[in-house]
């Protein structure tokens, strides 16, 4: 599929129906906002977007220009669930909210959606008084409901969907805002074709690999979960049948994700009610993927991207909310700390790691990391001073000197390495002396060191490399040596440093490719298989030798002689004085990033 790119605005987004679909036909989301802090936090870890929370406190002159305006604007107002209250319900009045929107951006297209008793509501009066609306600020509207089970889903569930145009685009009209068929346009000219029906692709029992007593499933809801078989409130119980047998069976939050259509790797955020809960609020990807498709293809019929490329009308920059710079920590610092963060809001929030469920997060073993109420959506929303009080009161702290492992995660530790703004260090500038007792410890010898950091001093002096060699490079002295440093790796990653063995060990290295991102399951990567990790790292470590943590000048004749094979005199380029180097320092290029592969990711 040509994808052709364009942006959109996700108001009431829940856990992102429309998200999920537009980025697959090429959208950029601008802006999002839903009330449910849950629904926020699912949002954040799944697309990487920091949603606004109330629709009231947006700001119209900074809201982005965008092409498309998708809104699945409360429905419970006018659901049968209900009580179809409509205009007197306080969650309806977020549609005028939206229409001050409409009026003062003027979007290009809009995408409503909401449930099939809107349209007969008040004998029609509701429907017509929003068509009416929408019609008053040139928008042109064609509206259709649409099934789930119609478009290969086996989920009977019915979704009126409302698709309007501005004139700006389009040839205006004076026909009536509202048909009396099943469908209606109201004037968009050349009409607007909703998706045609599919067939079923396969039956609940094949969907979800049980055989049950439904060939389609009931509309899932919010409420009335665990309802009697024979109840009307029923929608997620069913008969199983087994070999001999029948027994009552319960749709999962799994079965619900797969029956909306969300990938098997979507993770929701919350309790197992909230869970349910964002899922019965949802739409079934497959609509709006259908939608958003004609949606694209109308647009490219009316030639409309070829003419908002002239009036430069995309706008692919967001402002989302940064909660980064907190002044008194550097990065590595708050990197370690917003990290542990995180991995607190995974545990509150019951989002699966390649751990399982998160049962205990320590400093270390005993220092517990707790605070029950932090969301991702909070972390993500906070203030500086807010970050700082969230870290003090949540008991983070950083990882002492002596310990390898930075946090503990149901007693397994954990090394945490961040590629932004720098190269994680594995062996920390380290002379040769303590690399005697790291090889005595390890039963190696140092003449094979002692040859390549000889070798390294003969091509910087020589002006064949400068002071850091990555690993790949053709005159790496190092690379050809590559079962030798593998112990001498392991050890620096996992057990100790040049000073000894660390008091806490780590059993797995962390990656985190970017901080300031919120593109959580794009960003994070993890290795418990040593040997693995340095296969893979391998072709990506810069050597150096350097100066810092040498004080050559203040050791013992002892202490000197030990470190005396690897020191060399080198002319400082700024001041152009004399100094000795002789600590080797080894980090990773940041660019092992661009290699990370969902085979190590650390969500599943």
């Amino acid at each position: 599929m040509n994808k052709t790119p364009f942006t959109f605005i996700d108001l009431f987004s829940g856990i992102g129906s429309f998200h999920y679909s537009l980025k697959q036909l090429g959208g950029e989301c601008v802006l999002a906002c839903d009330i449910d802090k849950n629904a926020n936090s699912t949002y954040i870890f799944n697309y990487g977007v920091v949603p606004h929370q109330n629709i009231f406190d947006l700001q119209l002159e900074q809201i982005p220009n965008s092409d498309l305006l998708c809104a699945g604007f409360p429905c419970q107002a006018f659901s049968n669930i209900g009580f179809k209250k409509g205009w007197k319900d306080s969650r309806s009045q977020v549609f005028y909210q939206l229409l001050k929107i409409l009026k003062y951006k003027k979007i290009p297209c809009i995408v409503l959606e909401n449930v099939p008793g809107l349209v007969n509501l008040k004998k029609g009066q509701v429907f017509d008084t929003i068509l009416t609306h929408l019609k008053n600020l040139n928008y042109e509207c064609s509206w259709k409901i649409l099934n789930c089970l119609d478009y290969g889903i086996p989920q009977n569930r019915k979704r009126v969907f409302i698709v309007g145009f501005h004139k700006s685009i389009l040839e205006s009209s004076s026909a009536s805002p509202r048909a009396t068929s099943p469908s209606g346009t109201s004037g968009i000219g050349e009409a607007f074709e909703f998706p045609t029906k599919t067939n079923l692709s396969c039956t609940l029992s094949e969907l979800l690999n049980k055989k049950l007593n439904q060939e389609v499933a009931r509309t899932i809801r919010i409420g009335g979960r665990g309802s009697p078989l024979d109840s009307r409130y029923n929608w997620d119980g069913y008969i199983l049948f087994q070999s001999n047998s029948t027994t009552e069976y319960r749709l999962s939050i799994k079965d619900c994700l797969v029956l909306q259509n969300f990938s098997k790797n979507f993770q929701l955020c919350g309790c197992k009610t909230n869970k349910y809960k964002q899922i019965g609020n949802t739409i079934p990807t497959n609509l709006s993927f259908a939608i958003g498709k004609q949606v694209i293809k109308f647009l490219k019929k009316k030639k409309y991207f070829q003419h908002r490329n002239r009036k430069n009308l995309h706008n692919p920059k967001s402002f989302l909310m940064d909660p980064f710079g907190i002044n008194q920590l550097n990065f590595g610092e708050f990197g370690e700390f917003f990290i542990k963060a995180q991995l607190l809001c995974f545990k509150n929030q019951n989002i699966q790691t390649v751990f399982g469920d998160i049962q205990k997060l320590e400093n270390t073993p005993g220092q517990l990391i707790q605070n029950k109420k932090l969301t991702l959506f909070q972390l993500y929303t906070f203030t500086n001073i807010e970050l700082k009080n969230c870290f003090e009161k949540s008991n983070i702290f950083k990882a002492k000197n002596s310990s390898k492992a930075d946090v503990f995660i149901n007693n397994r530790g954990l090394s945490i390495k961040i590629l932004e703004k720098g190269y994680p260090t594995i062996i920390n500038h380290t002379h040769r002396q303590n690399f005697l007792q790291v090889l005595e410890y390890l039963k190696l010898d140092i003449q094979i060191l002692d040859i390549c950091i000889l070798e390294y001093h003969n091509l910087c002096q020589n002006n064949k490399i400068g002071e850091d060699i990555i690993n790949s490079h053709p005159l790496s002295p190092f690379y050809k040596f590559k079962s030798y440093f593998t112990p001498i790796l392991q050890y620096f990653l996992f057990n100790g440093s040049g000073r000894g063995l660390s008091e806490l060990p780590a059993e797995i290295v962390l990656f985190v490719k970017k901080i300031d991102s919120c593109d959580i399951p794009q960003n994070w990567f993890w290795f418990s298989n040593s040997q693995q990790f340095i296969d893979e790292i391998w072709d990506f470590l810069i050597f150096s030798i350097r100066d810092k943590g040498l004080n050559y000048e203040k050791r013992s004749c002892e202490s000197k002689k030990k470190m005396a094979p690897w020191i060399d005199k080198y002319k400082s380029r700024k001041t152009q004085k004399i100094k000795k180097k002789g600590c080797l320092h080894v980090r990773i290029h940041k660019s092992f990033g661009l290699k990370l592969q969902n085979t190590y990711k650390f969500f599943p």
